[in-house]
């Protein structure tokens, strides 16, 4: 988030007479966390899989994920210039010990990136979550949305899913990030106490705190939710409101609107930590009604887990929850391989229906002239 100019808190202090909100000082820390982590999973591999690296030069890549709304923005090419500096360091050998390294290191080595081919690759964050199901066989092309409930964010995603003869692509049609995960609410609820913050947790501090700071939140995620919904479903343009029970024994009654009851609902996937809440279920679950959305053409809300790949292992020790780790499945894959993407700002509102004239009714515009 603070790569992308929107940090999340309070403002970091200086360590050492270094200001830890310069630009330069978030981008040096943001690409010395990360050539740490490629660092030390490449030590782990070497330990932990070392029959499979026996008598092989292993080549080397790595995926991160980016929200849809940043990788859709000019904030992409900061993400992709830290990727490029921590992935020259591990490629070098050349990891920083301490910060002022990294600030100065990362100073030297931004200019050789022009000149060096990186592979390590910034990939929209729900493509990757999505990866599994589009990948299915029971995925099925349409319109879906996506919420991903982290620790600081909630990421949410409209998209529609298409499939040409097993070429599959993803058209996301909107995406919104915002600082309302787990962690940045219940931080400010408990006014930044150190405790360490998890799904029930915030359960309790939602049931204790004031009834304005409640609804306060609730209608931050509604808004989220509503700009997710609504932007995707006038780029669409199609009728969302589909009957779900089409059969020759059913005929309707009456001329008039769909039934929310019969309608094929729109399915809305739920990931991250903080998806098991049930507050976050609610809040985004209202949002049809107190938004009106029936009335907007959008059929009612059906929310559901990403289904479980038959491939995906449980790492040793976890949950088998793989709510959490979707994410990291979806990155798994080499860069190239998952489906086609296309972003929301390849795709304009749609063109309205015209409106039905008479056929005797003569434009104004066309015939004018022709009465003056």
């Amino acid at each position: 988030m603070r790569l992308a100019g929107g940090p999340i808190g309070e403002r970091l202090p200086e360590f050492d007479g270094i200001d830890l909100n310069e630009a330069e000082s978030v981008r040096a820390l943001a690409a010395w966390f990360l050539a740490s982590v490629i660092h030390r999973s490449q030590r782990w591999l070497a330990v932990h899989e070392a029959d499979r690296l026996k008598n092989r030069l292993a080549v080397w890549s790595a995926n991160v994920g980016v929200p849809v709304e940043h990788y859709d923005s000019q904030a992409l090419a900061t993400f992709e210039e830290v990727l490029g500096v921590a992935w020259l360091w591990v490629k070098e050998d050349r990891v920083p010990k301490t910060f002022q390294q990294a600030l100065s290191s990362y100073g030297v080595t931004q200019p050789r990136l022009v000149a060096e081919v990186t592979d390590f690759h910034a990939v929209p964050e729900i493509a990757a979550a999505v990866q599994s199901f589009v990948m299915s066989r029971e995925a099925v092309p349409g319109i879906y949305v996506y919420f991903d409930v982290g620790g600081g964010t909630v990421d949410g995603v409209a998209f529609n899913y298409l499939n040409f003869r097993g070429e599959r692509r993803i058209n996301f049609y909107s995406g919104k990030v915002e600082p309302l995960g787990v962690s940045a609410i219940g931080t400010a609820l408990s006014k930044g106490t150190s405790a360490e913050i998890d799904a029930a947790t915030l359960e309790g501090l939602l049931k204790t705190c004031a009834p304005s700071a409640l609804a306060e939140f609730v209608q931050r995620i509604r808004k989220l939710v509503g700009h997710v919904v609504m932007t995707a479903r006038l780029k669409d343009g199609r009728n969302w409101q589909e009957d779900a029970f089409q059969s020759t024994d059913y005929e309707r009654k009456f001329i008039g609107k769909l039934s929310a009851s019969r309608m094929r609902p729109l399915i809305v996937f739920m990931g991250g930590g903080g998806s098991k809440s049930e507050w976050y279920k609610s809040s985004i679950e209202s949002t049809y009604k107190a938004f009106q959305h029936n009335n907007a053409g959008v059929p009612p809300y059906k929310l559901v887990e990403v289904p479980r790949p038959k491939d995906f292992i449980v790492p040793k020790g976890g949950a088998d929850e793989f709510i959490r780790f979707a994410i990291s499945y979806g990155l798994s894959f080499p860069f190239g391989e998952g489906p086609d993407i296309g972003l929301p700002s390849q795709f304009g509102e749609a063109q309205k229906p015209r409106q039905w004239t008479p056929p005797s009714a003569v434009d104004y515009a066309d015939s004018k002239d022709a009465y003056c």
